[in-house]
């Protein structure tokens, strides 16, 4: 299958966010998620920003940054608080 050129950008702007997910996610208390959900997630919270770039005019990367971050912790929050045992939330984020 070829990779069109969106995403092959796609990909390469959400193995940033993976990083970032893999450094600093643990400082928060909230678990690094595993290979395939934080791919998930990434690219969703991506796409989220994406969409409503254009209301605003679209952002510079200082600003999409920090909004795809805030659409990452708030997925993962939001999926902690909806599991119903605490030792279950400690093994999964999302």
């Amino acid at each position: 299958m070829k990779m069109d050129s969106k995403r092959l950008a796609l990909l390469v702007e959400a193995s940033e966010h993976l990083e970032w997910m893999r450094e600093q996610m643990e400082y928060g208390r909230l678990d690094v998620l595993d290979a395939e959900t934080s791919v998930l997630v990434a690219v969703s919270a991506i796409r989220q920003v994406d969409l409503v770039a254009p209301v605003y005019g679209n952002f510079s990367p200082a600003v999409k940054h920090p909004l795809v971050r805030s659409c990452i912790i708030f997925r993962c929050w939001e999926r902690h608080h909806s599991l119903p045992n605490k030792t279950i939330r400690r093994l999964h984020c999302l």
